[in-house]
């Protein structure tokens, strides 16, 4: 009899650890669903609402090509931040695409690490958007959440920003920019004028 009860004991206890373990998941899960849920979240890193990001140029990884930053050419520019250690960067990268065509906007990708390091995730782009690999920038701009995203006008103007955890976090960033962009009227446009 006594060979029962230990093993019902063991039972219980190998039980009781499991449920612990799922239950540590669940919390884990719901913390990463605060911070990162609810469309983009504002966090207090980066340039604040309203300043301006000052011109800077950089030069692509794989192409060497000269980016300069903001494009006066488009309405909306976006700054990716992105780790080259950081799955759900790998996910927001493959859908980044299909996100931005509806949007006149230019989308620079910035990403920790060296370039050896982010060809994976260089990769995943499907054309539009520009990589660099520059922990630097990332650094000077005060960014340290990944994936994080910074909208600005043709000037540089930071119209939105927040954690962006999948594509239509990405979406609801560039609506709202845009929507902010319309409020504050064109840069160097004439008021009035359309």
């Amino acid at each position: 009899m006594s060979g029962w009860w230990l093993a019902s004991y063991v039972v219980l206890w190998v039980i009781t650890a499991t449920m612990f373990v799922v239950l540590l998941v669940v919390l884990r899960q719901l913390g990463l669903m605060y911070v990162r849920g609810g469309g983009a979240p504002r966090l207090e890193e980066g340039p604040p609402i309203g300043a301006i990001i000052p011109p800077f140029e950089e030069i692509e990884d794989g192409t060497q090509a000269e980016i300069r930053f903001p494009d006066a050419v488009v309405d909306l520019n976006l700054l990716l931040f992105t780790s080259p250690h950081c799955r759900i960067c790998e996910e927001v990268l493959r859908e980044l695409g299909g996100v931005t065509r509806d949007f006149d906007a230019r989308v620079l990708v910035v990403s920790e690490g060296d370039v050896e390091e982010n060809g994976r995730l260089r990769q995943l782009l499907d054309g539009g958007a520009r990589f660099v690999s520059n922990a630097e920038r990332q650094r000077s701009l005060d960014v340290r959440t990944h994936p994080y995203g910074l909208v600005t006008d043709r000037s540089g103007t930071v119209l939105e920003k927040g954690v962006v955890n999948g594509s239509r976090d990405v979406q609801v960033l560039l609506e709202e920019a845009a929507r902010s962009s319309v409020t504050a009227g064109p840069p160097g446009r004439a008021e009035g004028g359309g």
